[in-house]
């Protein structure tokens, strides 16, 4: 018997939950994670996610970046309001998907 005491044979919610897992680490959003999943609500999304300490660290980190970025790039000289953008969306024409 497998370690989930159901045996080796795997469900297809397992599946479907390590899927969406899966999903939102790479950093696809929970919509189009709810899409690909074929997920309705979000409150039944939220059952098949999994959320653990390396989750909430990776998190985190995001944060903490964000709020360099904001640091590093954050109001013009000239006293507008406006931020500005970093290198790499300047790039892109400030376009962000």
């Amino acid at each position: 018997m497998g370690q989930d005491g159901r045996g080796s044979k795997k469900l297809f919610h397992d599946l479907r939950r390590t899927g969406v897992r899966n999903l939102i680490r790479a950093g696809v959003s929970a919509v189009m994670a709810m899409k690909i999943s074929g997920h309705k609500t979000g409150s039944v999304f939220d059952c098949y996610t999994i959320i653990d300490d390396r989750d909430i660290l990776a998190a985190t980190e995001m944060l903490d970046a964000a709020n360099d970025r904001r640091n590093k790039y954050g109001a013009n000289t000239n006293g507008s309001s406006e931020a500005k953008k970093p290198p790499e969306l300047s790039r892109l024409g400030g376009l962000t998907y």
